[in-house]
């Protein structure tokens, strides 16, 4: 005998009466976001009332940013998209929750949101376009004053995998042998330290790159000085990268430090 068709179990979702709730249960969803960019991302659905549309706002810091939204019944459908084509791959990853009463009961989906990638429940998520990846990124830290060395420490909620360094040094006339080394001071104060074997000497301009070149055969070309860094180098939120100059003199002056990286969220 076929199925009959009735108002409760017609359809293939949940309802208050089949869940056998109390009458008058608050019903909402959530919905988290990490992020590197400002931007506006669209939370669409449908319950058995009908479709829903909500517009959540992302912040650049990595913070969590939470959006609570009311709904009159449970989700049947739920999707996140970037509808204007904003983010790139790893800028953004949105989850979204479920809400009875003001408490978050289940999640529904999450996983990274940009321009061509969204997330949905209960349909199955995409494919990111980088399985695993951040975004590709890259930050500047403050230019130092005269005798003062580089120093970034790595935002909070924010992973980095190190890409390269890049900075310059320009040396006074004071005669001695400058050695600029980049060193990663991890939180529980541990250290790891990426040298050149060049010294930089006296009235010189010098610019240094890091970078996993491996086994080098020449680290210096005219103005221009190579050295090596470790394979997968992590640094996480509260770690600090820095310089640390053998001999540097109050007259020396670094410019400002590039850091390239992929970036994750924590």
């Amino acid at each position: 005998m076929p199925l009959q068709n009735t108002d409760d179990n017609g359809l293939p979702f949940l309802t208050r009466k089949m869940l056998a709730f109390q009458e008058g249960k608050a019903f909402a969803i959530s919905i988290e976001t990490q992020s590197s960019r400002i931007n506006d991302i669209t939370l669409r659905g449908f319950t058995r009332e009908g479709p829903f549309k909500y517009i959540h706002t992302t912040t650049a810091d990595a913070a969590i940013t939470t959006s609570i939204f009311r709904l009159p019944d449970m989700p049947v459908f739920v999707s996140v998209i970037d509808q204007s084509n904003s983010f790139f791959t790893g800028e953004c990853v949105a989850t979204v929750k479920l809400i009875i009463d003001d408490v978050a009961h289940a999640t529904l989906c999450t996983g990274q949101v940009n321009g061509t990638k969204g997330i949905a429940w209960p349909v199955a998520q995409d494919r990111d376009s980088i399985p695993n990846g951040g975004a590709q990124n890259s930050y500047t830290s403050a230019d130092p004053g005269a005798g003062a060395e580089v120093a970034l420490t790595v935002p909070a909620g924010q992973t980095w995998k190190i890409i390269g360094f890049r900075l310059s040094l320009v040396t006074s006339a004071t005669v001695a042998n400058r050695r600029p080394h980049i060193v990663v001071i991890k939180g529980g104060g541990q250290k790891y330290d990426m040298f050149s074997s060049i010294d930089q000497v006296a009235s010189e301009s010098k610019v240094y790159t890091f970078a996993q070149f491996g086994d080098l055969t020449s680290q210096g070309n005219g103005n221009d000085i190579l050295a090596s860094i470790p394979n997968g180098l992590i640094v996480q939120s509260g770690d600090t990268i820095a310089t640390e100059t053998l001999n540097l003199q109050a007259g020396d002056n670094y410019g400002t430090m590039i850091v390239d990286l992929e970036l994750f969220f924590n």
